[in-house]
């Protein structure tokens, strides 16, 4: 993640594209902080889906814009 955190650091803006199996999608906007220790990254080191992985941050986005995809 290092490439990711000097990244972030250099522009925060980030748009996700995100969608479910039955192909439902959402495109989400906003700004985006990397925590490479505190709560989020103890939040995700405990996630189960994340068990036995190693997280060396978490990032946390603070959503501007939701559109729905058709």
């Amino acid at each position: 993640m290092k490439q990711t955190k000097e990244n972030l650091e250099k522009n925060n803006r980030v748009c996700l594209a995100v969608w479910n199996k039955d192909w439902q999608g959402a495109k989400l906007v906003g700004t985006a902080e990397y925590f490479s220790e505190g709560e989020w990254k103890k939040f995700v080191e405990e996630m189960v889906e994340n068990k036995g992985l190693p997280a060396k941050g978490a990032i946390l986005i603070s959503l501007e814009e939701v559109l729905v995809l058709k």
